[in-house]
């Protein structure tokens, strides 16, 4: 986890005609509009400006009818940016799921971009998610990679999904996918986008949800099974109210255990003295080698499946950072050591298990984890595995470690001395198991001369470089050292991160390429002297 270098890339965008109206047509339950970061009550018939955020909540949902013609229906647990009124992309769907009926384009492609897709259509009724999954029931979408050297036609009545980073074969929707749909969507049925509900009408409208409510909770189900849930759960955690992204990045490669492995990483800005990089590590069929036999030892079993792991860090300093990332240097070394980390926050997750590494800033002489006067200025943290504080004061025994240094292999394994755990007044013991590997695309484990004797170009040869790291953890008995029983929840056991340098390597040439454009005016200026 201190090798995290992260991103999150869960940005969709629809690309229509200029100067591009947007309103709310209808509302729901509780939704609200972040507008200038301030929180605002979303009524109908409210004009939508630019980088405005609608926010619906579980129990509530909305519609938004752009230029008269398109209607957007947002569904619960959702949040969408409206990114440009020019043309090019206009709404970013930061979490959760929603359905467009495109009309009226002249000629304009309207296009949906996800963290593993595109969807481009000229007119049409589809529905996606941030898990790439499409729905077509009226007209045909061109769904892609996110290169777009991909393509396949989805029509009416079809679903395709996204498969390692490219678009698999389009195949007719089941009756159950079919019903499913329907009862999800249903509710919107009456939105005509040109006006709210009026009394009796919301009337009718809550009576109807209070009926549907078992179909609805029938079509969450149907979304978890397919990874929705894991999508809208990383998203509320590490893309809350965020600004535009500075930089992000993506790789398809296989990890130790053999899985095929999506990462997706971006750099994001989430006020204007905070920075956030995220990590997301998504497999379509995790499997877990065992490389150590830990699992056998405890006869646990690790479950097959799709699943979606996350790594944060977010820093927040005492000032406002530049809004340029190139002012940055310029701009630490004009502050020298009056510019410092205000908080840290450090998280790992599998979406349902979390290890979360918090620091504050503490003046020399306020007391550390361990109850110890600081000598000098810096971070005191604190540490929780699944919302339990460990308790720092507390000096376990057991700790055992090792790695692959005697024939330069790049892998090594550690278990952690026994660590005291507190949550509600109640007290815990347990263990931390982790594997930490250093692997190629084809998710071999590399070898230090690899790197050493390595001709390409650094940046080239980083590109084909990652890290793993693995995690479990045990509770055990205090009395005895003995292992008792997993203290991560089911379904998935661990937490397995894929983590890799390109968002450092995208930071580092934006960073060099500014230094040579600073060079080669400092000699132009010098040469016309």
């Amino acid at each position: 986890m201190k090798k995290l270098t992260l991103a999150l890339s869960i940005i969709f965008a629809f690309a229509i005609v200029c100067h591009a109206s947007v309103r709310v047509a209808a509302v729901y339950g509780a939704v609200t509009v972040l507008h200038n970061q301030q929180s605002i009550p979303a009524t109908a018939g409210l004009e939508l400006g630019e980088k405005d955020i609608v926010k619906t909540s579980p129990d509530s949902r909305a519609s938004l009818v752009v230029n008269d013609a398109t209607l957007v229906w947002i569904s619960r647990n959702s949040q969408v940016e409206v990114s440009s009124l020019d043309k090019g992309n206009i709404f970013s769907l930061l979490l959760g799921k929603l359905r467009a009926k495109v009309r009226n384009l002249q000629g304009s492609k309207f296009q949906i971009k996800t963290p593993v897709s595109v969807a481009s259509v000229r007119g049409t009724d589809f529905a996606v998610d941030s898990a790439g999954i499409l729905s077509v029931f009226e007209g045909h979408v061109d769904f892609s990679d996110l290169n777009l050297t991909q393509i396949v036609e989805v029509v009416t009545g079809q679903i395709n999904e996204m498969n390692a980073g490219r678009p698999g074969a389009a195949r007719a929707m089941t009756s159950e996918e079919q019903a499913a749909a329907e009862h999800e969507w249903s509710q919107f049925s009456g939105d005509s986008g040109t006006h709210g509900a009026a009394p009796n009408e919301k009337k009718q409208e809550a009576k109807k949800d209070m009926k549907d409510d078992m179909a609805m909770m029938r079509s969450d189900l149907h979304n978890i099974v397919n990874g929705m849930k894991n999508d809208i759960d990383v998203a509320r955690e590490t893309t809350n109210e965020v600004k535009d992204a500075d930089m992000a990045s993506g790789r398809t490669l296989r990890d130790v255990n053999g899985n095929l492995v999506r990462v997706e990483q971006q750099l994001l800005r989430p006020d204007a003295s905070s920075i956030q990089l995220v990590d997301i590590t998504k497999r379509s069929n995790y499997v877990y080698a065992d490389r150590q036999g830990w699992v056998r030892r405890w006869n646990q079993s690790i479950p097959n499946g799709s699943r979606l792991d996350v790594g944060t860090v977010q820093v927040t300093m005492n000032m406002p950072l530049p809004e340029q990332l190139t002012d940055w240097p310029a701009f630490i070394q004009s502050k020298g050591d009056a510019l410092h980390p205000q908080t840290v926050s450090m998280t790992m997750t599998n979406q349902t298990d979390t290890i979360q590494n918090t620091g504050n800033w503490r003046l020399k002489g306020s007391l550390d984890g361990k109850n110890k006067p600081l000598q000098d200025d810096g971070m005191v943290f604190d540490s929780y595995i699944n919302g339990w504080k460990v308790d720092q004061t507390y000096n376990g025994t057991g700790s055992k470690d090792d790695n692959g240094s005697t024939n330069n292999q790049l892998w090594a394994w550690a278990i952690s001395p026994d660590m005291k755990v507190d949550k509600g007044g109640q007290t815990k013991y347990i263990r931390l198991y982790t594997e930490g590997y250093a692997i190629d695309n084809n998710g071999n484990i590399m070898n230090l001369n690899d790197i050493t004797n390595s001709s390409q170009n650094p940046f080239s040869f980083l590109k084909t470089l990652a890290a793993e790291d693995i995690t479990f953890a045990r509770e055990i008995n205090h009395s005895n050292g003995a292992d008792v029983k997993s203290f991560f929840s089911d379904p998935h056991g661990n937490i397995d991160l894929v983590i890799t340098p390109d968002i450092v390597i995208s930071i580092a040439e934006t960073l060099a390429a500014q230094t040579s454009n600073l060079q080669t005016n400092a000699k132009n200026s010098d040469s016309n002297k």
